[in-house]
């Protein structure tokens, strides 16, 4: 799995949250089914009106293991919040950034589970780099889009220095 090294800006981001732990994998089943909810329901994909969506874990208690994760989009901090939604901001900084394997869309849930275990326990203690300060996520882009045969997304994790 390849990894690039990537500085970013900090992005204002704005959308639908998920109360949710990595106690007992509870993430691994109730993520999914929060996509397929906001994918049925289409609101998010409206607002965000062909811009890439984020997939990022906003809040994290290492000690519990819970967290929050917020599928949302980019949208300036002085616009309105729409209705139902919350914001939150992606810190501008260094990250390394894994894409996943084009993969079928019914196989992606996978694919994303595979690659946050190959930054985490594979190529992080290798890497020379700590795990840094700020929210992990992911970015969907034109690249992943359900009409398509194969898609792919990037997961982008903060670092901090070597």
């Amino acid at each position: 799995m390849n990894v690039e090294i990537r500085t970013r800006p900090a992005t204002p981001l704005v959308g639908i949250a998920l109360k949710t732990s990595l106690r007992d994998e509870r993430n691994l089943r109730e993520i999914p089914a929060f996509w397929r909810r906001l994918s049925q329901d289409g609101a998010l994909f409206r607002l965000a009106a062909g811009a890439p969506i984020y997939g990022a874990v906003i809040e994290f208690d290492a000690r519990s293991r819970d967290f929050t994760y917020l599928a949302g989009f980019e949208q300036p901090a002085a616009q309105p919040l729409p209705q139902g939604m919350q914001q939150s901001e992606l810190p501008a900084g260094r990250y390394a950034v894994l894409t996943t394997t084009p993969t079928p869309p019914e196989n992606c849930g996978v694919e994303i589970a595979a690659g946050w275990l190959h930054l985490h326990r594979t190529w992080l203690p290798a890497s020379g780099y700590l795990r840094g300060t700020g929210p992990e996520f992911e970015r969907y882009d034109e690249r992943f889009h359900a009409q398509r045969a194969l898609v792919e997304l990037e997961l982008w994790l903060p670092l901090g220095e070597e």
